[in-house]
């Protein structure tokens, strides 16, 4: 009997650098005791070469700490190897941090590689601190770079406004078609009713021809029809039988004077004898 082939495992899914720092943050650098800016440069205008931390973190609780930690993210094996060949291009935005981590999925960053001033997080189903990064002497904050942050603080900030308006929108929106669905609910309702109306009409209509022995849709004018009835209704019921007395003679005296009136055939003459 052959032995059954082991199915290869799937790969796991990969990771963006977005859904990583969405781990970051609902995480290892959550809020409240944090404030986690993306995209941070190391200062505004174009005076000094423009360098970029993937994160800036800030620890914003005196219990814990206040520090700024940064944050390069890595999600594949080359572009971490790219980046340990510039070991100092981080400088520009590391100066001014605390700490300085490279985060990355599990596999992108093999044992021995992480340098000495940096820590190594590795974010998969939860985020694991696999090297703490060391206490870095940081330099005094820059007015440059104080204003970069701000401009990010502010740039999150409306992003989070527009958002917020978004969402309002889409929930004033649900909430109209919401509506609009009662109306046609209601609307269907009242068809309903008035088709129950229309056929209890038509059911009396028919009755009525059917007692009457008239087609009321063919050969009579609606409102002698109707004039006509209405005087029938005004008639007293114990009338009904003196009147129906009345009509027959008068039909018997109107059948005599048309037969005494309708012209006699001419006789002819018989012819005189001789």
């Amino acid at each position: 009997m052959s032995a059954k082939k082991r199915s290869k495992p799937k790969p796991a899914p990969s990771m963006t650098a977005s859904k990583l720092l969405d781990k970051l943050a609902a995480g290892l650098f959550s809020a409240p005791a944090h404030v986690m800016l993306r995209e941070v440069r190391n200062g505004t205008g174009y005076a000094r070469p423009v360098r970029t931390a993937d994160a800036l973190v800030t620890s914003v609780w005196p219990s814990r700490g206040i520090w700024f930690a940064g944050v390069e993210v890595k999600v594949s094996r080359s572009d971490w190897l790219s980046e340990l060949k510039k070991p100092g291009k981080s400088h520009e935005v590391q100066r001014f941090c605390d700490y300085w981590y490279i985060a990355a999925p599990s596999g992108v960053v093999e044992p021995g590689e992480v340098p000495e001033t940096w820590g190594h997080i590795e974010v998969g189903a939860k985020c694991r601190v696999v090297k703490q990064a060391p206490k870095l002497q940081a330099e005094p904050l820059s007015v440059e770079f104080v204003a970069s942050v701000m401009r990010q603080l502010g740039a999150s900030q409306s992003a989070l406004l527009s958002e917020a308006k978004r969402q309002g929108a889409a929930s004033v929106e649900v909430a109209q078609v919401g509506a609009d669905v009662q109306a046609m609910r209601q609307e269907q309702q009242q068809m309903q009713l008035e088709l129950m109306d229309l056929r209890a009409l038509r059911a009396d209509v028919s009755a009525f021809e059917k007692a009457s022995g008239l087609d009321i849709a063919r050969g009579w004018d609606q409102a002698t029809l109707g004039n006509a009835v209405r005087l029938v209704l005004q008639i007293p019921s114990h009338q009904f039988e003196g009147i129906a007395y009345r009509a027959r003679e008068l039909a018997t005296v109107a059948e005599k004077i048309a037969s005494e009136l309708k012209p006699q055939p001419a006789s002819k003459e018989e012819p005189a004898k001789t």
